[in-house]
């Protein structure tokens, strides 16, 4: 869980507080308390259902370069997949002589 040491530093500065100035308890809540709710917060913002409001406009639309990118992508994963299975059969070829 990456957000652990959000948590105990939360969780750490609220009972040092209570035990050093408990008066100031009540005034270090608003920052302390999303400290220790963080991993339910950063799961729930996370969500692509409850994410809306968190998302930037690239996430909303796909520029036209990132098509551009994942189709090239798409082409040459195509073209290396197939210049793999050639190699294999080629390969497996002086096999199937030698049997």
């Amino acid at each position: 869980m990456a957000s652990r040491w959000i948590v105990w530093t939360g969780l750490i500065g609220l009972a040092a507080a209570y035990w050093l100035a408990p008066a100031l308890v009540l005034w270090l809540l608003p920052v302390a308390l999303p400290m220790i709710l963080a991993p339910f917060l950063i799961s729930w913002t996370s969500r692509k259902s409850t994410g809306v409001l968190m998302r930037v406009p690239s996430e909303l639309h796909i520029p036209k370069v990132v098509e551009a990118h994942d189709h090239i992508l798409a082409r040459w994963q195509a073209v290396a997949e197939v210049e793999a299975r050639e190699a294999q059969s080629v390969r497996a070829a002086p096999a199937k002589l030698a049997a």
